[in-house]
């Protein structure tokens, strides 16, 4: 499926991903009978399948510091996944691109010995069916972990630069005493003393 490294582009170190944001999911499906060169039983191809690739992302806190809650760095982990399923035979081909053994460890404990009995047969095609979406549930699990130690992490950050920016420009309120020298504010209607005592009365001139 040749979309399958559109996914694998993403991969390797950067200094600046550029490719963070790249989500998808492509699909294609046969189950038409197929000419009869696309039919290898000895290798357990009947020319009826469908094929399924995309990607995932998880976060991993890659280092924390003891001195600023802000120097802590995270990674945001990419996973690309390849399926391949046979409908008429219950073969499988599976691609797994992903740094690190975490999801590997994981898978292994799915098929392990203490592994569900359900999520590890493949004697027909149905049963091979049910393990696959098991271990398609896995990789979806994996990539919800940490999420919400990184989201807490990003509103302990903005919590901070906001109490620090809000306390930066604030403007202290005056009291009555530092704004009017002492006055106290009149009430609504009335006028200062020596202004009713003007208005009432007239220059000798015009008595």
């Amino acid at each position: 499926m040749p979309a399958y490294l559109d996914f694998m582009l993403v991969f390797g170190a950067q200094d600046d991903p550029k490719d963070l944001r790249f989500s998808g999911f492509r699909e294609q499906v046969r189950l038409k009978a197929p000419p009869a060169e696309q039919s290898i039983p000895a290798l357990g191809r009947s020319g009826k399948h469908y094929q399924i690739c995309y990607n995932l992302k998880s976060v991993q806190l890659k280092q924390k510091s003891d001195e600023n809650l802000k120097l802590d760095e995270w990674s945001i982990r990419q996973t690309a996944v390849y399926h391949h399923f046979d409908v008429e035979l219950g073969t499988m081909l599976w691609i797994v691109t992903k740094g690190g053994m975490d999801l590997l460890e994981q898978y292994e404990g799915l098929v392990g010995p203490d592994g569900r009995p359900e999520d590890k047969l493949f004697q027909n095609p149905g049963q091979s069916f049910a393990s696959s979406l098991s271990t398609h549930l896995l990789v979806c699990h994996w990539s919800t972990e940490d999420w919400r130690w990184y989201i807490r992490w990003l509103e302990e950050v903005l919590d901070h630069e906001v109490s620090l920016h809000s306390a930066q420009f604030a403007t202290p309120l005056l009291t009555y005493t530092e704004q009017y020298g002492g006055l106290r504010p009149k009430r609504r209607g009335s006028r200062p003393q020596g202004i009713q005592a003007l208005s009432h009365s007239r220059p000798a001139a015009l008595a």
